[in-house]
Order: C-alpha cells, then sequence, then structure tokens
C-alpha cells in the first residue's frame, strides 16, 4: 500500500461529509413524529424498529471510541516522531 497521504485526507474528509451528512439528515424529525401517529405500528414492527436504533446507538457509540482512539493514536505518532528527532544520534 502507497504511503498516500492526499488519498487519506481525502479518506478522512469523506467521512466526515458522512458523518455530518448522517447527523443532519431531517428524516430523525420525521420519525419522531410518526411514532406518535395512533396506529403507527404492531408491537412487532415495534420491537424491530427499536432494535434497529438501539443498534444504531451502538454503532454511533462503538465510532466515537474508535475516534477517540484515532486521534490519541495520532497524536501520539506525532509526539514519538517530534521527540525522536529532537534526541540527539547516539555514537
Amino acid at each position: 500500500m502507497d504511503h498516500d497521504i492526499d488519498k487519506l485526507a481525502s479518506n478522512i474528509k469523506g467521512l466526515t461529509a458522512a458523518i455530518d451528512k448522517f447527523s443532519g439528515d431531517d428524516r430523525w424529525n420525521f420519525l419522531l413524529e410518526i411514532i406518535y401517529k395512533n396506529g403507527w405500528t404492531t408491537l412487532a414492527e415495534y420491537r424491530l424498529v427499536n432494535g434497529v436504533v438501539l443498534n444504531m446507538s451502538e454503532q454511533i457509540r462503538v465510532l466515537s471510541q474508535l475516534q477517540d482512539t484515532l486521534f490519541e493514536g495520532s497524536q501520539a505518532v506525532l509526539d514519538k516522531n517530534i521527540g525522536d528527532r529532537q534526541r540527539p544520534e547516539s555514537h
């Protein structure tokens, strides 16, 4: 695999755009409106929809943990590389 920083930057921008699109989706508001309508769903359908919502919430929690790991790990790599450059070479 190439060490293509421009491709990595493009992937990061694509990820942030997808996250923004997901969180800004107006269909969440529509869903919050329709679930209160009489006769909207049966118990089975409720379980299905609630299961999907709970799973999506868990996926967001995992993504948040991955984001923390990514940022902390990237900072640690930067700190290590800067520290390595500042240390005098031993002979």
